[in-house]
């Protein structure tokens, strides 16, 4: 599989396990109880505005949630945020490698924001050459993340 497809894979998976285990906790109410307010602001935002484009357009088939539009950075803000880290993702999303670091959940939560160094690099530049340092930490992270169970 090539760089460009595990990076997406790892980040479709992130944000299915993040949806599916704010959904267990929080049931219909989520969203709202599960996200920073101004990730939740900001993507709310999103989904309106282009829900008006559509409508403009006189494409009103297709719509639009909140959800479609969270990143990488938005995933890592919600898994930290408030009692999401020590409710849910401490025993969720830490790799092996990093369950004994010293440090917080930011350093414990690093994985996420490197992927997504990654993934800016790779999307800004096509010409962009991935070391294999960076090629070795995605493949890993997809091994791993794929393993975990969607509630």
């Amino acid at each position: 599989e090539n760089m460009n497809e595990a990076k997406k894979r790892v980040e479709e998976k992130l944000k299915d396990i993040v949806r599916s285990n704010l959904e267990n906790l929080y049931d219909d109410k989520w969203l709202e109880r599960g996200l920073p307010l101004n990730v939740f602001k900001s993507l709310k935002s999103q989904a309106d505005n282009d829900a008006y484009i559509k409508a403009q357009e006189g494409n009103t088939d297709e719509v639009s949630e909140p959800w479609d539009y969270v990143t990488l950075v938005d995933c890592r803000e919600i898994v930290l945020n408030g009692k999401n880290w020590s409710s849910i993702f401490e025993n969720v999303l830490v790799r092996d490698v990093e369950k004994n670091l010293p440090g917080d959940k930011n350093i414990k939560t690093d994985w996420i924001a490197r992927i997504n160094k990654i993934k800016n690099k790779l999307g800004s530049n096509s010409s962009y050459s991935v070391s294999s340092e960076d090629y070795q930490f995605v493949t890993q992270v997809y091994a791993w993340i794929t393993d975990i169970l969607v509630l």
